[in-house]
C-alpha cells in the first residue's frame, strides 16, 4: 500500500488502516469515532451508535474487555453491515477482511488483549443477541409487514436499549474502558 494512504485520528494521529502501528492507536480515538459511527448502517430509528452497542456487549459478557474492542477496528474503517461483509466474503473479497484483521492485531498489541478461541465464540454469542435486542428496539417495523423474530436471529435480552447520544456514548465507552483496566 501507498504510505501516502492514512487517515488523521481525532487526537491529531495518521493512522495508515493498511499497515497499522500499535503505536497510533489511541483508545480515545477508538470511543470518539465509535461514538459518531450509527449501528445498522444508519438505518434504524434514532442514531444509536457502536460505543455504546460495545459497551453493552461487554456489559452482557463473560470477557467485558474483549466485549468492548470487538467492533474496535470499526474506529478505523467504519462500520461495514453485515450483510454486505457477508457477500464481501462469499465473493472472495478479502481487501476489508485482511484490513480489519491488521488493525485489531495493532489494537490489541496497543491495549495488551489477548483472545482465546473461546472468548472469540462467547463474545459472538453476545454480539448475536444484541443485534436481536437492538433490532426489536430500533429497527422500524417491515415495509412488507413481516418482522425481524426470533427465527431470523438469536434470541434477544430482555432489557431495552434506550440510545444515547455520541457524547454521552464516547463517555460510557472510557469510562467502561478505564473500569476495566483496573481490574
Amino acid at each position: 500500500m501507498n504510505r501516502t494512504d492514512w487517515i488523521q485520528t481525532y487526537t491529531g494521529l495518521r493512522f495508515y488502516p493498511f499497515e497499522p502501528d500499535p503505536e497510533n492507536v489511541c483508545i480515545e480515538d477508538i470511543a470518539h469515532a465509535l461514538s459518531l459511527i450509527c449501528r445498522f448502517g444508519g438505518h434504524c430509528k434514532q442514531f444509536y451508535s457502536v460505543a455504546q452497542h460495545s459497551v453493552l456487549v461487554s456489559l452482557n459478557c463473560p470477557h467485558p474487555l474483549h466485549g468492548l474492542l470487538h467492533d474496535a477496528e470499526e474506529a478505523y474503517i467504519g462500520d461495514v453491515c453485515r450483510p454486505v461483509k457477508r457477500s464481501m466474503i462469499a465473493l472472495g473479497s478479502s481487501i476489508l477482511t485482511n484490513a480489519a484483521v491488521g488493525i485489531s492485531e495493532a489494537i490489541y498489541k496497543k491495549l495488551g488483549v489477548v483472545w482465546t478461541d473461546q472468548q472469540v465464540h462467547d463474545v459472538k454469542g453476545v454480539d448475536n443477541m444484541m443485534l436481536s435486542t437492538e433490532a426489536r428496539i430500533l429497527m422500524a417495523g417491515m415495509a412488507d409487514g413481516t418482522t425481524w423474530t426470533s427465527t431470523d436471529l438469536f434470541p434477544p435480552f430482555d432489557f431495552v436499549v434506550a440510545p444515547v447520544g455520541p457524547r454521552e456514548a464516547e463517555r460510557m465507552f472510557l469510562d467502561r474502558y478505564e473500569e476495566l483496566r483496573r481490574i
